[in-house]
């Protein structure tokens, strides 16, 4: 199955497209878990980068999953058309699928936390409680 670098990217797509589907299950668990709560307490900074970059890896993999598709396509055209020549039979190895992934994965990533990390987080203060 892992013999082709083919497959390394489609391994990666299935990846990457899980990881989307589960996004909305982690947001309704979050809205679920505020609304069971008599007296929710407000997120700590932690939890906003936490949910900020959780957020953000959700954006990278749809990106992702797309531009392995095409990198899926292109590495197909590319073998089958230099199928004879041994200087190109890098491109049909596994380890060459796992350079497409990663590097496709930091270009996507670095675009995502640029687009999150624009706004800035302000403390107003101390919580306290509502009364009642």
């Amino acid at each position: 199955m892992r013999t082709a670098s083919i497959y390394v990217l489609l391994i990666g797509v299935c990846l990457s497209e899980l990881y989307s589907l589960g996004v909305p299950i982690k947001v309704k668990v979050a809205v679920f878990w505020e609304a069971w709560q008599k007296c929710p307490i407000p997120p700590s900074v932690l939890q906003i980068y936490f949910n900020r970059i959780f957020l953000s890896s959700a954006d990278n993999t749809t990106r992702l999953s797309t531009w392995l598709c095409v990198l899926f396509a292109l590495v197909r055209v590319a073998t089958l058309q230099k199928i004879s020549d041994n200087r190109f039979q890098m491109i049909s190895a596994p380890g060459f699928g796992w350079i497409l992934i990663f590097c496709s994965f930091v270009c996507s990533f670095v675009i995502s936390l640029s687009f999150y990390f624009k706004d800035e987080i302000e403390e107003l203060g101390p919580w306290i409680p509502q009364p009642g």
